[in-house]
């Protein structure tokens, strides 16, 4: 249950759906992993902290379409 590991590996997928909302990546990754979603943003959150994703909201007004990206 590497919810983290997932995560980088979701990220790194060219055609992966890294879209903020939990019906996207965090349920991918929650899938992946095994886990809760809340450990997959845990996750998530662990990696912004170590500056290696960050969120692009890329103009958009909703944060559901707010994307997830490896910095």
């Amino acid at each position: 249950m590497d919810a983290r590991r997932h995560a980088l590996d979701l990220l790194a997928t060219p055609q992966g759906d890294t879209r903020f909302g939990p019906s996207y990546l965090v349920r991918d990754i929650a899938d992946r992993a095994g886990c809760l979603r809340h450990a997959a943003y845990e996750a998530l959150w662990g990696l912004v902290g170590e500056g290696l994703v960050y969120l692009d909201p890329d103009g958009q007004p909703g944060t559901d379409n707010w994307r997830w990206r490896g910095g």
